[in-house]
């Protein structure tokens, strides 16, 4: 820590967890991967999900674990307005016929257009199959709501 002391000695820190709170409890994380993850299973049963597309910190947290968890690949989607150590808009699997994507919710639809957009630009014959969406899941007391998974196709 002493090589950061001086930089930090008269900075006051804020920490805070806002709306992401949910996520940084493992007890409602695993509550929002699994109901994510048997979402997708349902969906797999009609036509096979290749990858989970997400952006963001809050995306990352819940799609890594859904990752696992499943045994399908991810593609993360950096935003353009966001500087990143990353030299590379999209990072993950290639090839992708079917994804879905994982996002906490949608205000303007800028970055489900986003990763939509970039993701085809990477993997042209790729189909958007679902957008599933968990704020309202642990907002709403861990009930499934008509947010909870949005159906494309």
């Amino acid at each position: 820590m002493k090589k950061y002391s001086a930089r930090f000695k008269n900075k006051t820190f804020k920490i805070c967890s806002e709306y992401l709170h949910p996520i940084y409890d493992p007890a409602t994380l695993a509550k929002i991967v699994n109901r994510l993850a048997r979402k997708i299973n349902s969906l797999q049963k009609k036509q096979r999900i290749d990858a989970i597309a997400f952006s963001g910190t809050s995306e990352a947290a819940v799609a890594y674990p859904l990752s696992y968890k499943l045994r399908i690949p991810l593609i993360c989607v950096r935003s353009p307005v966001i500087s990143s150590h990353s030299c590379c808009d999209c990072e993950g699997v290639v090839g992708v016929k079917n994804y879905v994507i994982v996002d906490d919710f949608i205000d303007s639809g800028e970055t489900v257009d986003m990763i939509k957009e970039i993701v085809s630009a990477c993997n042209e014959k790729a189909n958007l199959v679902a957008i599933l969406l968990y704020k309202r899941f642990y907002d709403g007391g861990y009930k499934d709501t008509p947010t909870f998974g949005l159906a494309i196709n």
